[in-house]
């Protein structure tokens, strides 16, 4: 399913009124947080769908990192979605490739459902002090 398909479908499911793309990406505010972006990579067949988690904690840096690292280990903590640093936002961005052939719109839920709540658990957990 392509991106331009999965967007229609979202749109008509959730009753968004306009979710039009900015060059290659579609931006869907999903509550006073979250803010998902849908970027999508033709030439390749696939599309990404990424967030900010925040900023670079200052404080405690290798142990966020250290505790992202570990989660992110063979994608088993993570849903096979990916942690990256903006070095020119110097924010936390999770990301996730999909490849539009092998999608439909309910795996994409789900996969959107998961991806959500990993998002949200990891942007609360950089707010806080890490586990040594």
């Amino acid at each position: 399913m392509k991106l331009s398909e999965l967007v229609s479908a979202l749109k008509a499911e959730f009753r968004i009124p306009r979710l039009e793309p900015t060059g290659t990406v579609y931006t869907l505010r999903v509550n006073d947080v979250q803010t998902i972006y849908l970027e999508s990579d033709k030439a390749e067949g696939r599309f990404l769908l990424y967030t900010s988690l925040g900023p670079l904690p200052m404080e405690h840096t290798q142990r966020h990192l250290e505790a992202l690292l570990k989660a992110q280990l063979f994608g088993t903590h993570t849903y096979d979605a990916v942690f990256a640093l903006d070095p020119k936002l110097n924010e936390i961005l999770l990301f996730l490739k999909l490849t539009e052939e092998a999608l439909t719109f309910s795996r994409f839920m789900e996969v959107l459902q998961n991806f959500l709540g990993l998002a949200d658990h990891w942007s609360k957990s950089l707010q806080q002090e890490p586990q040594p």
